[in-house]
């Protein structure tokens, strides 16, 4: 589908500035989507094709005596669309519209007033909404041009009421990499609104600054602070992991390539020779084994990784030691690197600051507090006591 990509016309500023943001099916079912999208359009249906109910939406209304007489001399048509939306602003009375449904269109009252708001978000928007519409998994977002409201017929001979976008539909970000905005890349709140039963439905607060960072390729200030927290508890972390016993050291390396996919051959601890747990991923069919330790060398370290390169079966071999990486560790390291290379194998070094960041990004913070504490937690002492 030709979309039209420039984003010339857009800013920063007008993102940071929308007074809100709306998600639209474009007709029912979102079947006039792809001539929306390829020609720059976003329609409205619920009768909007009767150019009474248009009337009602862009105008205060007149007695219904005289829209009648109105419509029988064809005064109330397309053709002084355009100077009927320069009327607009304080436009739609959402009573009469309402009525109207109720009336003409046999509407409960509930449905009514939910047609009449949503018609009231579209006519009553100036061009600082963003609008956006989900198609065949794809998020497209733009603004409208105020007061280029027209009634068009489609292929299937029905009407809606189209305004045009500011600078067509686009599905890229304003800023950053311009990759597609595909549903899996966005949060599931914003995602979901394809399932919306509707035609056109409100952001939350929080979706709309979302998406307002999204179309910036910029971090959600709480998803900045969040990860800056992350980062201060791994800090606090790193020393508490280091008073871990070399069985509670195994435990830990359990559970972190546990969560992180793997599934474990063997029992943790005791005395396999050359490994402490014996990893698979059967779907990837990656394997892997893992030796940690909680103090070593370089010397030991080149003796099991030169051991590791003698098997077939793994094809990852993980240092996972409970101290941080000396210049030493480094320089061995890097230089068996080129070995596994050489094999087609991986060698993986975990040392203390890897394994508090990923200690506290998967949650185990806890855990970990558990095995250091002084005092246990008060509900475990009133347990004991009991």
């Amino acid at each position: 589908m030709e979309q039209d990509h420039s984003h010339d016309s857009h800013s920063i500023s007008q993102i940071e500035g929308a007074a809100g943001a709306r998600y639209i099916k474009l007709g029912k079912a979102n079947r006039f989507a792809k001539h929306c999208l390829e020609n720059g359009l976003v329609c409205f249906g619920f009768g909007f094709e009767e150019p009474v109910a248009f009337q009602l939406a862009c105008l205060k209304p007149f007695p219904e005596t005289e829209l009648k007489a109105l419509l029988q001399h064809g005064l109330v048509n397309n053709a002084n669309i355009q100077e009927t939306l320069k009327q607009l602003p304080d436009a739609i009375d959402k009573s009469a519209l309402a009525n109207y449904y109720r009336k003409h269109r046999q509407y409960k009252e509930g449905m009514a007033s939910n047609i009449t708001n949503q018609a009231k978000a579209l006519f009553g928007d100036v061009g600082n909404v963003i609008w956006t519409t989900i198609h065949k998994q794809q998020l497209y977002w733009c603004f409208i041009e105020p007061e280029s409201g027209t009634i068009q017929s489609f292929e299937n001979g029905e009407s809606q009421i189209c305004f045009r976008t500011q600078s067509g539909w686009h599905d890229t970000p304003l800023e950053g990499n311009k990759k597609s905005l595909h549903i899996f890349s966005l949060a599931g709140t914003v995602s979901q609104k394809a399932a919306f039963r509707g035609t056109s439905c409100g952001y939350t607060s929080m979706e709309t600054q979302y998406l307002k960072q999204k179309l910036q390729n910029r971090e959600l200030d709480a998803v900045l602070d969040a990860d800056q927290k992350v980062e201060q508890l791994a800090e606090k972390l790193h020393g508490l992991i280091g008073m871990l016993n070399p069985y509670e050291f195994e435990i830990l390396a359990e559970k972190i390539f546990s969560r992180l996919g793997w599934q474990q051959v063997t029992k943790t601890g005791g005395q396999q020779f050359f490994f402490d747990l014996d990893l698979v991923i059967p779907a990837a069919e990656a394997t892997a084994c893992v030796q940690a330790k909680s103090y070593s060398n370089p010397k030991e370290l080149k003796a099991y990784a030169q051991g590791f390169l003698e098997y077939d079966r793994w094809q990852r071999f993980i240092w996972f030691q409970n101290t941080d990486e000396s210049s030493s560790l480094k320089n061995v390291r890097t230089s068996l690197s080129k070995d596994f290379e050489k094999k087609g194998k991986i060698l993986d070094a975990w040392y203390r600051k890897k394994i508090s960041s990923e200690a506290a990004r998967l949650g185990f913070a806890d855990w970990i507090l558990d095995r250091v504490r002084i005092k246990p937690p008060e509900a475990n002492q009133t347990h004991h006591a009991q």
